[in-house]
């Protein structure tokens, strides 16, 4: 270096940094729908042309199309895609909120079961394609894919717009639940979808790492297929987020008609241990990533264990009776 660069050069600490553009949620959303039409146009296509593989493309391309998106804005790929090594602590507490969330969409499809059976019948037809390709292959493309791909569109690209805004935790996930509902077209699976997407964009906002939320995605598509692949595929659709989650179609296909009483008496004893398992799940993903482990019953929140578990399973055992009575 030369005495005039040396002169009109900077300290490393005082040089001016680029800085990062911050997705903002009018962004986002117009990035959603040029991806969503791309996705119904282009996806299709691909799709009825190589079957499965054509999957396989479809993700990739929401993948490349979501890094080039955050490139072309300028923002900061680490902030809107944050990964870092997740806690083992930390995954055993997303596979519990998974769970809960699993029992709450089967109970609300049941529920739409009942009042509206037809969709239902239709949701196992594509069954055969996944069967027509071994079982390791299913597991990249219906599990490890999504995990990944559709997790950087969902909570990368679009939460990470709409949180700029939305500073609420509760709201921000019923928000991005929506958003990922209205993703997967059928009106059928929305309840379902609306569950397991808020759930997760929740643990990301809680721990403000993807891995948890993508090893939700992945959890979730990997027991479908391998409960597809053990029961012949009469399960499949069960909980596979790209078919409906919490899906129930396999009962529809099994019964013409599900009687409301059956429901109101699964809801009594199966709905009843939901907020426990939701609390559980909660306390352990927060005392993972917390930098001070958090008590299971926070001394600076009043009757917690009373409003959090004890009311809403009252409530839900209450909803389930009046359903068997009514019935």
């Amino acid at each position: 270096m030369n005495y005039y660069e040396l002169k009109h050069s900077a300290p490393r600490g005082l040089r001016k940094k680029k800085t990062k553009r911050i997705l903002t949620p009018a962004a986002v959303m117009v990035f959603f729908a040029v991806e969503t039409l791309l996705f119904l146009v282009f996806g299709s296509i691909v799709q009825l042309r190589f079957g499965l593989g054509g999957v396989a493309i479809t993700e990739l391309g929401m993948l490349v199309l979501s890094v080039v998106f955050v490139l072309m804005y300028r923002a900061d790929l680490r902030s809107v895609f944050p990964v870092r090594r997740p806690r083992i602590l930390g995954l055993i507490g997303c596979f519990i909120l998974w769970f809960g969330a699993i029992l709450t969409s089967m109970l609300v499809n049941l529920f739409l079961l009942y009042w509206f059976p037809e969709p239902y019948k239709t949701l196992g037809a594509e069954d055969a394609l996944f069967q027509s390709v071994p079982f390791l292959v299913q597991i990249l493309i219906v599990a490890i894919l999504p995990a990944i791909c559709e997790e950087a569109l969902h909570r990368g690209v679009m939460q990470s717009g709409i949180s700029s805004k939305v500073r609420n935790t509760m709201l921000l996930s019923l928000i991005m639940g929506s958003i990922f509902a209205v993703f997967h077209l059928y009106p059928i699976k929305y309840p379902g979808m609306l569950i397991l997407g808020g759930m997760m964009s929740y643990i990301l906002a809680v721990t403000g790492n993807m891995m948890y939320s993508s090893f939700v995605h992945f959890i979730n598509n990997f027991i479908s297929l391998l409960i597809g692949e053990v029961s012949g595929g009469f399960f499949l659709s069960g909980f596979d987020l790209t078919r409906g989650a919490g899906d129930v179609s396999g009962i529809a296909s099994a019964s013409d008609s599900i009687q409301l009483s059956y429901i109101g008496i699964l809801v009594m004893s199966v709905g009843i241990i939901i907020p426990f398992v939701l609390y559980l799940g909660g306390y352990l993903l927060k005392r993972a990533e917390a930098p001070v482990r958090p008590s299971f019953i926070p001394k600076n929140v009043r009757h917690p264990v009373r409003n959090r578990i004890v009311l809403p399973m009252i409530l839900i055992f209450l909803a389930g009776l009046l359903v068997v009575i009514l019935s």
